[in-house]
Formats: structure tokens, sequence, C-alpha cells
């Protein structure tokens, strides 16, 4: 938990592994074709709870232990990365009406589960909800940021 991993959501008839004949990985090129390495793949019948019991549960675990911890979704304009964050519903919904809950939410749910089972520790929690889109950053936290005349909100300054 905490390392370095790499996970991607393959789209269907995408998923194709090639390895050398001993099994290995091909080379980063070969030919002047790229290829890339993954440490697991989802298809399109992979839920959200599979990804985030595969991918975010970890860092959590990580993170109610004293690590910082980052969960970070990128890929193709709509190839699930909002549905899979975020889920189905929203906050207003309070999952209710067959609403499903994104990796935000299971993660938030653990965490603070964590806190009130663990009442002798102080907790002290720092999140970031932060959108790159089109090389425009927009924190999501801050009412206004949708507004492109006041992309951060106010005169704050958003840096990672």
């Amino acid at each position: 938990p905490g390392s370095g991993r790499v996970w991607r959501t393959l789209q269907k008839y995408n998923s194709v592994t090639q390895t050398t004949s001993s099994g290995q990985p091909l080379p980063e090129r070969v030919n002047g074709r790229s290829f890339f390495t993954f440490d697991q793949t989802y298809s399109e019948k992979s839920t959200t709870v599979h990804v985030y019991d595969g991918v975010a549960k970890g860092i959590v675990q990580s993170v109610v232990g004293g690590l910082n911890g980052t969960i970070f979704a990128y890929g193709q304009t709509s190839s699930g990365k909002t549905y899979t964050m975020q889920g189905s519903g929203t906050i207003q919904d309070g999952g209710s009406s067959g609403a499903t809950g994104g990796v935000v939410h299971m993660a938030a749910r653990d965490i603070f589960s964590h806190i009130s089972t663990t009442p002798d520790r102080a907790f002290l929690l720092r999140v970031s909800f932060i959108e790159i889109y089109n090389e425009e950053v927009r924190d999501l936290l801050i009412s206004g940021a949708g507004d492109p005349s006041n992309p951060n909100g106010g005169d704050r300054i958003l840096a990672i």
C-alpha cells in the first residue's frame, strides 16, 4: 500500500497483453512502438467496488496509518473517471434512489469508520479535490471554481 502503482480501465476488446516468449513484459519501445505495463486492469464489467478494493483501499489504509495518499484518475474524455470517482448520485441524494457511491464516497466511509473506532487517537484530515481538464486546473471544493473568469474562486491561488 502507498507505493507507486498504476491501474488502467480497459475498453471493450482492448485487453491485449504482450509479453516475450518467456512471459516477461515487452520493453517500453520496440521498433518505434510504445508498450506499457500496468499492475492491474479493469474491464467494463468491473464495478466501482472492485476498483475501490483493488486501487484505493490500500491507500486509505495507509492514510489512516499516518501517511499521505493520492488517488489520481487519468484518461480519455467520457471513459468513466467521474463516475468511478463520484458515483451515480449526488451528496444531496445521500445515497438514496439507487445511487451508487464512487471511490471518494467509499474512501470517506472507510476513513470516518476508522476514526469512529479509534477514540484514543486524534486525527487531522486535509483533502483536495482537483480537476485538470484541457490544461485548466480547478479546485472542486471552492464555490465558483467552475466560472472561467474566476477559475480558483476569489483571489485564491491554486498550487499543486
